[in-house]
């Protein structure tokens, strides 16, 4: 098991990442990767020519697992789920 299957130590690390940044920087990031993922949803959907289906699969799920990870530090903001 890696240490980042351990919630608690992932929200440690949060934490420190909300103390760096401020709560609101947070969200920022949050709806930023939000939009960036749902850009490469739309580029994996749609395929547009010149683009790579593989590359565009895989930058979906980096998108969507950076959305994992910040959707876990604003529950922190917000006081937890």
């Amino acid at each position: 098991m890696s240490r980042w299957d351990d919630r608690e130590e992932r929200d440690a690390l949060y934490r420190l990442c909300l103390e760096e940044w401020g709560a609101e920087e947070r969200v920022a990031k949050a709806a930023e990767e939000a939009a960036e993922m749902s850009a490469a949803f739309i580029r994996f959907l749609l395929e547009p020519k010149g683009h790579d289906p593989l590359a565009n699969r895989d930058s979906a799920l980096s998108e969507l697992v950076d959305v994992m990870i910040m959707s876990e530090q604003v529950e922190l903001v917000f006081g937890g789920m």
